[in-house]
């Protein structure tokens, strides 16, 4: 059948179709692939190369996703997302004939000499496919008497001299096609296609519940949301402050920052997983900030040690911000009603006692947990006038303080500085106050310009080793986890609101620092358990998992879900297959 039969299906009218299908892992040798597509856009600038499938279980069990992501980040750091698809679920018989009906070219770039056998080739080879492949023995014994094009192994200029070869030679390639199609006459036979389809059905049967949850939208690929170093950092108290590369670090105790941290990933995750399981750690979180609160000098503590002994020397306005901005999240989406009102009324408790902080980032904590509890009762005039008077503090000193080159309100970028735009898009976007969103989208893509790596389409955070001082150079190094998720957390704000493709090209910047796109190139995010790095300095990674850059990562990878489903909601993102 002719190749264009099926190609409007994948959006594709009027493209040459190369096609890799199978079970993911690194032994496909798909970067390969994806480095010689880099060559062939060259001269041919319409060729489209698709990744049919989902990673291999056993691989997926043991490093998560990392293969795939790194094939994504590749695609993206060579420029070419409009000539790679990526199709991650797997497919019935009809859905793969489709597939392979619309390729032009199938492609198996496999690094092992001693594969014995490849399904996928065979199908192929049985549609009358031009094939390409490396010499593994089955392909070496399939593709002989030209009925394909065998290429050296991790060889991406041979792989593209061979596909354009076939592209401009279309005697040649008609050939190939005729003789891989005769040959495959042979596989024609009864008990053989019925062993097919059985091994398909039995794929599709025992990994249906991935097909249904691992389709990707368009060149989007949801990590898989791994809880496990989440769930070993949390005991009988709460989650533990910092690690030893990824064994608690029981010296340093908990602290009121992390436990709010927490509970807003653990809320993010029974919301989005509906599993009751995640409910007993909502609860140690929120009793931990419960216990944090002094009553009589009405105030939150935020040091404790393994003993349980509280080792405050001061208070800190940050730490009851960021209970107020939990607290906020939690009476929203409580999973129950004494979750709920408990969290209502400590909540209550800490907001009488806000207006008199000084930080800004306290008043920003303040005022995105205080926007959460106005959608729940938005006739709450007393936390209403709160938020607006804390909001109109950080607009004020905003105006007083910038000039043309610093749009700032201080004459330092420290730390988790999009909270405060973040602050301004929650408010802005709620009251629909057109002055607040205005400087909010302002203020944040300022300090992202300040951040940003175009050159290499990356995030540069501005490093903790001398910030960035007003008329000064933005330190390189430490560059941390918490970082970015005030910019995810921000730029999914200014999303909801605007809807504008920039800030979700911002979000994806910021899980790509986590996945490796970063300064210096390595994965932040350890895809064995699910943990997080503390970030990197100078000489690459620091290896130790510790609470706030595990729960930065998670806070981040819930956003991309929760984009994701807003797409979905607002009729932006569907599946590719409409049948």
């Amino acid at each position: 059948m002719d190749s264009s039969y099926y190609k409007s299906d994948f959006n594709a009218s009027g493209r040459k179709i190369i096609l890799t299908f199978g079970l993911i892992n690194p032994n496909k040798g798909i970067e390969y692939g994806i480095k010689a597509i880099s060559n062939i856009v060259k001269k041919h600038p319409n060729v489209l190369y698709i990744i049919l499938g989902t990673t291999h279980p056993e691989v997926r069990k043991q490093f998560g996703e990392e293969y795939r992501l790194s094939l994504e980040l590749l695609v993206k750091k060579l420029g070419i997302e409009n000539n790679v698809e990526f199709f991650n679920y797997f497919v019935t018989k009809k859905e793969l004939i489709k597939f392979l009906i619309a390729s032009d070219i199938y492609l198996t770039p496999y690094l092992s000499k001693e594969q014995i056998v490849s399904g996928t080739l065979a199908y192929a080879l049985t549609c009358g496919k031009a094939l390409i492949s490396t010499p593994y023995w089955y392909a070496e014994e399939l593709l002989a008497d030209k009925r394909g094009i065998l290429v050296p192994f991790k060889d991406e200029n041979a792989i593209s001299d061979a596909v354009i070869k076939l592209l401009e030679d279309e005697k040649q390639f008609s050939q190939y096609r005729k003789n891989a199609y005769d040959y495959g006459r042979e596989f024609v036979w009864e008990n053989v296609a019925e062993k097919f389809e059985n091994a398909f059905i039995r794929a599709i049967e025992n990994y249906s519940d991935t097909m249904k949850t691992a389709r990707a939208v368009k060149r989007t690929i949801l990590p898989e949301i791994n809880l496990n170093h989440f769930k070993i950092m949390t005991d009988d108290t709460g989650i533990f402050q910092h690690c030893t590369m990824s064994i608690p670090n029981r010296d340093f105790g908990y602290t009121t920052d992390d436990n709010a941290r927490a509970l807003i990933v653990a809320i993010k995750n029974w919301y989005l997983s509906k599993n009751d399981d995640t409910i007993a750690y909502i609860v140690k979180y929120l009793s931990f900030l419960l216990h944090a609160y002094d009553e009589e000098t009405e105030s939150v503590k935020n040091f404790m040690n393994f003993q349980r002994e509280w080792v405050d020397t001061k208070i800190s306005e940050d730490t009851t911000g960021r209970m107020v901005w939990a607290l906020g999240y939690c009476l929203k989406h409580a999973p129950n009603n004494s979750i709920h009102i408990i969290s209502i009324n400590l909540f209550k408790n800490l907001i009488s006692n806000v207006t008199h902080f000084t930080s800004p980032r306290a008043w920003s904590f303040v005022i995105i947990g205080s926007i959460f509890y106005l959608s729940i009762y938005p006739g709450d005039l007393e936390v209403k006038n709160i938020s607006t008077v804390l909001t109109k503090r950080i607009t004020d000193q905003l105006n007083s303080n910038k000039d043309n080159d610093w749009l700032w309100l201080e004459d330092t970028l420290c730390y988790e500085n999009a909270r405060i735009p973040q602050a301004l898009f929650s408010y802005g976007g709620f009251f629909n106050d057109k002055k607040i969103m205005s400087l909010a989208k302002n203020t944040f893509k300022w300090i992202m310009e300040i951040q940003t790596d175009k050159e290499n389409n990356r995030l540069t955070l501005i490093g903790n080793k001398g910030w960035m001082k007003r008329s000064g150079e933005r330190a390189k190094f430490d560059q941390q986890p918490v970082e970015i998720a005030a910019i995810v957390d921000a730029a999914y704000e200014g999303y909801k609101y605007t809807r504008e493709k920039y800030y979700e090209e911002v979000i994806e910047m910021g899980i790509d620092w986590f996945l490796g796109n970063n300064d210096v190139g390595e994965a932040v995010y350890d895809f064995n358990n699910g943990g997080s790095r503390d970030g990197i300095h100078s000489l690459g990674i620091n290896l130790n998992e510790g609470a706030e850059s595990t729960l930065s990562w998670l806070l981040s990878l819930h956003r991309l879900y929760e984009l994701n489903q807003l797409k979905i909601k607002s009729g932006e993102k569907y599946s590719v297959n409409k049948s």
